[in-house]
């Protein structure tokens, strides 16, 4: 009676009642997954009147019907899926008024009953993503008001209904990549005032373009004598706070810029008065549109013509379409090279001249020739440099932006890491001892340099910087502290996203360190540990278990076959295998590799089973050296890399010696810890050739 858990999951039961759980009225958590079960009757759960977390996931379901999980109110936790479910009656969920989590993804729903998710009043996720829908009905979420995670990702969703999300200001993550849309409803983001995460790529309409226009307020004809009073508007409203310039030609503003809040559709209302107070004619200019910030894709900001007020038009000045970012450049390497009249817009089409000055000589000198801008970096420092376009008539428009020059490369081999989150200063010194030591065994490696250009936000998938990287040499990684899964889910994540063609060695990749579980780690003085969960996903990135397969190293492949002989052929990696203890290992093929840990751990590791502690493994030994070895190195010296082999760590295979590992105090699992998605391929004009899905 006072069982706590249950876990009937990777069972074969095909029904349940509730006569199954008498009895269990004080039960908390119930695992029912993997099984056979095709129906639920309703009342089911009846009897669990304490159940807080139902796992329901990987079964095959014809149909959830109504009252199904009646007199559970106060569960938060509801797995369902990764399984299939046929059909949903519209009162399933029903009763669920302490609900938090609803998990319905990769279940091969079709459509769903419009009153399905009512009366859901405390629910904070819902996944949807990886289904079949093709439409949603009108008011599906409107109940959802606490609503802070919505994923919709992969489905088959042509259009949206008005009014989808209104009411849904809590909702912070919202993905609707993967779908068809080829439009977004107007007011789309209407109220949505706590957007971070916005996802609307891989649809037919994406970028979707959000245009920002001036209009006048007090009068509906622009014309008419002034002052007057005028906002910015955008239909679809803000998905995120915008704060644009405003410049005014022949008048002054009350602000020089118009803020748009996140949810808005208009800005707070601006004053613009005719020079000296007369009625000749103004032409007020919003602009440059402000970048997309990190957490957001499928979407592009643009400007639209000057406001003309108290005039029918002249010449109209050029338009400063969107902000040229902050340009990273290192002391003595390359020039940077883009073209300026990409970021100038004259409303008449005319030929601009472009011209360029920097506020620092020693730090960047600027040179414009044709609309093109070069940026030379000289001393490490930053600055700011301006660009004015200019058009006949003499009107002009400008845009500043930063420049940073870090110092030059010490070393022949670089890894440019670009940290886009505060971390307290131990976190910093580890990274920072990290790309020391990776950057130390690589130092004779001279890969070719990749041009990035203006249009690619260097990183991977929603991990990107803002800056802009003219040229990647030899590596860059976007690394990011936030929150993951919390304490001992998944540690951090890595890999690559741009691979060379021709070494198919990578030139940029991302790494994301889960910030409770490093917090933890620091706060019980395990430093080295901090340091060695970076070591091990900058390894990631550097192409440990990621690009095994594009190099045909990786044999037996076992997410697919567990348990399989999954192994590293790489002869200087198997040298080094039985040099450090392996010579007389006959339990299969060499370099034995993760085959029972699932995706993201298996075929992506060295086995844990075998090399115990050694940096490359899947689980990190907290308090304990976890060593990165010879076999290791030799690994990346079978990828292509020149190593530096006397800088392994000493490690012997555990159990070589005669003694086994020692089992340490906790092992937290690296869990899925490979950051998928799809990977460019570039040749060495920074041209993608082909893009390997991932």
């Amino acid at each position: 009676a006072r069982l706590k858990t249950l876990d009937l999951g990777d069972n074969a039961l095909t029904t349940l009642s509730a006569e199954s759980f008498a009895g269990l009225a004080a039960l908390e958590t119930l695992e029912v997954r993997a099984n056979a079960l095709a129906t639920l009757p309703a009342g089911a759960f009846a009897e669990l009147a304490s159940l807080e977390r139902l796992h329901l996931g990987g079964n095959d379901f014809a149909t959830l019907g109504d009252g199904v999980f009646a007199g559970l109110s106060g569960l938060k936790w509801l797995y369902l899926g990764n399984g299939r479910i046929g059909r949903l009656e519209g009162g399933a969920f029903g009763g669920l008024s302490g609900l938090e989590s609803l998990l319905l993804q990769d279940s091969g729903i079709e459509t769903l009953p419009a009153s399905l998710f009512a009366g859901l009043s405390s629910l904070r996720e819902l996944r949807l993503d990886r289904n079949a829908l093709a439409s949603l009905p009108e008011g599906a979420f409107a109940d959802l008001s606490r609503l802070e995670s919505l994923r919709l990702y992969d489905n088959r969703l042509a259009e949206l209904p008005a009014g989808l999300l209104s009411g849904s200001s809590a909702l912070r993550v919202l993905r609707l990549d993967g779908n068809r849309l080829a439009a977004l409803p107007e007011r789309m983001f209407v109220g949505l005032s706590s957007l971070d995460t916005l996802l609307l790529a891989e649809n037919p309409g994406a970028p979707f373009a959000l245009a920002l226009e001036l209009g006048r307020t007090d009068n509906p004809d622009p014309a008419a004598t002034g002052p007057a009073r005028i906002a910015l508007a955008v239909a679809e409203g803000a998905p995120f706070a915008m704060t644009v310039p405003l410049s005014a030609w022949g008048g002054t503003l009350s602000s020089e810029t118009a803020v748009l809040e996140a949810g808005s559709e208009r800005s707070a209302e601006i004053t613009v008065t005719a020079t000296g107070g007369g009625q000749d004619e103004v032409q007020v200019v919003a602009g440059p549109a402000p970048a997309v910030p990190g957490g957001v894709t499928g979407i592009e900001i643009g400007v639209e013509d000057p406001l003309v007020l108290f005039g029918e038009g002249t010449n109209a000045p050029p338009v400063p379409e969107r902000e040229v970012a902050t340009q990273r450049m290192q002391s003595g390497a390359h020039p940077t090279a883009f073209t300026a009249l990409d970021y100038f817009r004259d409303p008449e089409g005319a030929a601009l001249r472009i011209s360029g000055a920097t506020a620092d000589a020693a730090v960047v000198t600027v040179t414009a020739e044709d609309g093109v801008v070069t940026l030379t970096p000289g001393a490490a420092g930053s600055t700011t440099v301006t660009l004015t376009a200019t058009d006949p008539p003499g009107a002009t428009a400008e845009l500043s932006f930063p420049v940073l020059v870090r110092e030059a490369a010490s070393r022949p081999f670089d890894i440019d890491l670009i940290l886009l989150d505060a971390v307290t200063e131990s976190q910093a010194e580890a990274l920072a001892d990290a790309v020391s030591f990776w950057t130390a065994i690589l130092v004779d490696t001279e890969l070719e340099d990749v041009p990035l250009g203006q249009d690619v936000a260097p990183g991977c998938w929603d991990i990107t910087t803002d800056q802009r990287i003219g040229t990647a040499d030899d590596i860059v990684i976007v690394a990011s502290v936030r929150e993951i899964d919390g304490e001992d889910g998944v540690l951090a994540r890595a890999g690559p996203c741009v691979v060379r063609d021709e070494s198919r060695l990578p030139a940029v990749g991302a790494l994301e360190l889960d910030a409770t579980d490093l917090a933890r780690l620091e706060e019980e003085g395990n430093l080295k540990d901090v340091e060695e969960v970076i070591l091990h996903e900058i390894g990631h990135v550097l192409g440990i278990g990621t690009v095994w397969v594009d190099h045909g190293l990786l044999r037996n492949p076992s997410v697919h076959n567990t348990g399989a002989d999954t192994h590293f052929r790489g002869p200087l990696a198997i040298a080094a295998f039985d040099e450090r203890g392996g010579a007389h290992y006959n339990d299969g093929e060499k370099v034995p590799v993760e085959n029972t840990s699932g995706p993201g751990a298996a075929d992506t590791h060295w086995r844990e089973s075998v090399l115990g502690d050694e940096l490359m493994t899947p689980f990190q030994a907290v308090g304990e050296r976890d060593l990165l070895s010879l076999i290791t190195v030799q690994s990346l010296a079978d990828l292509g890399y020149s190593v530096k082999v006397g800088l392994a760590e000493t490690y012997r295979i555990p159990g070589s010696t005669g003694s086994a590992r020692a089992t340490p105090a906790r092992m937290i699992p690296y869990g899925d810890d490979i950051l998928r998605g799809p990977i460019r391929v570039v040749d060495h004009n920074g041209q993608v050739v082909r893009v390997v899905p991932n």
